[in-house]
């Protein structure tokens, strides 16, 4: 390995270390939500958080705990320590990123092995490019914005390592480990399965495959879903009138005069409730859509595992209503190695570019009225893979 390529890889890790020795003891909504996750947890039991943190509406008037035990189990247990050795808040928000930083780490080390075959310098640049020249989209979701996408996005780098050297077993187990913790690994699961169709695999290995996906969020969901699965369901569901900031449909929610984050104190009078159910039934049934032309271009083209895994999260942020600004850095590596690794670079170009000027913006756009224009540019990027 050249000096240079080993300078660059020391750079791309040394920069979010920085990231995190400044930014890392921040407290927003979501690490306050943490520590009395893990407070609750700690004074009702494990069991009871979803169904405690429900009937607790001014506490949680941002909304309550929304994702899947395991990362309950870590807030439980990052409370534990910090209460164990006192530390103040600063250093529970230092603790409970720890785990989705040193995730932010690897997975910038992914990226150079994913990209190996093309070169070693090339596969230095796009672990660069992944966490320094674009860490800006990372490093905003991480700590300004307080969320744990390194963790599923960790996974879903390992799943198509695993998958390349023909793990398709273990490929599909990584995909269910990260949507044990945000579902949307799910989606990639989808884009493998296509791969495997096209492949004429046999439907009973399918089947399994679809089983070794879904299996840990099942396992994990388990023992919540015999003891109170309405306060379960209930929690993962809450968000279902919101829209998220990053979508085109925040405009329409808008002009209707409909706040964005629903839950957050009174809904406005004359507000044009009866919308909503028409905006979430028109958003499903595109993003389905496109989702069915995404598996149809992965099938045709079964030997791009790249394109099966960045081709269904592309879908989402292009279609789906719930996109907030910190769901940006989901494609973010994938469209990195495609930009990369292909000739036909224009739709990668303008959406690294599009969301990495958004996310600068995120500090001078207090109205988020620049935000939906990622969408619109995942919507380019999107008609160009299908397209080409």
């Amino acid at each position: 390995m050249k000096k240079l390529t080993i300078l660059i890889l020391a750079l791309s890790l040394l920069v979010p270390l920085l990231a995190y020795a400044i930014l890392g003891g921040i407290s927003d909504y979501n690490t306050l939500l943490w520590h009395d996750s893990g407070k609750i947890a700690d004074e009702n039991g494990l069991l009871n958080v979803y169904a405690v943190e429900a009937n607790l509406p001014e506490t949680f008037s941002s909304g309550y705990f929304a994702f899947p035990p395991p990362w309950l189990i870590i807030s439980y247990v990052t409370y534990k320590i910090a209460a164990g050795s006192a530390l103040d808040l600063m250093g529970f928000a230092y603790l409970i990123r720890l785990l989705p930083f040193l995730a932010l780490e690897t997975n910038a080390l992914l990226v150079y092995l994913c990209l190996r075959k093309k070169g070693e310098m090339l596969a230095a640049i796009g672990a660069f490019l992944f966490s320094v020249a674009f860490g800006v989209v990372n490093w905003s979701g991480l700590f300004i914005h307080g969320q744990i996408d390194s963790i599923p996005i960790f996974f879903m780098l390992l799943a198509l390592l695993l998958a390349d050297k023909r793990k398709m077993d273990w490929a599909m187990l990584a995909l269910g480990l990260g949507a044990a913790f945000k579902l949307y690994p799910l989606a990639v699961a989808v884009g493998f399965l296509a791969v495997e169709a096209g492949k004429g695999t046999r439907t009973s290995k399918l089947l399994k495959y679809a089983v070794l996906a879904l299996a840990p969020l099942v396992v994990f969901s388990l023992p919540y879903l015999i003891t109170n699965p309405a306060a379960y369901v209930g929690a993962l569901t809450q968000y279902k009138d919101w829209v998220g900031i990053a979508t085109l449909y925040a405009y329409v929610y808008m002009i209707q005069g409909l706040p964005l984050y629903l839950w957050r104190g009174p809904v406005p009078p004359n507000a044009a409730i009866e919308y909503i159910g028409i905006v979430t039934a028109v958003s499903a049934s595109i993003t389905m859509f496109a989702l069915l032309l995404a598996c149809m271009k992965i099938w045709k083209r079964k030997d791009e595992l790249l394109l099966a895994v960045l081709l269904p999260l592309l879908t989402l942020l292009a279609f789906w209503k719930f996109i907030d600004a910190c769901f940006l850095a989901w494609a973010l590596p994938f469209t990195i190695m495609m930009t990369l690794s292909s000739e036909r670079r224009w739709g990668g170009v303008i959406y690294l570019f599009t969301i990495f000027y958004i996310a600068l913006l995120s500090f001078a756009d207090p109205l988020n009225l620049l935000f939906p224009l990622a969408q619109l540019a995942a919507i380019v990027y999107y008609v160009d893979l299908v397209g080409r």
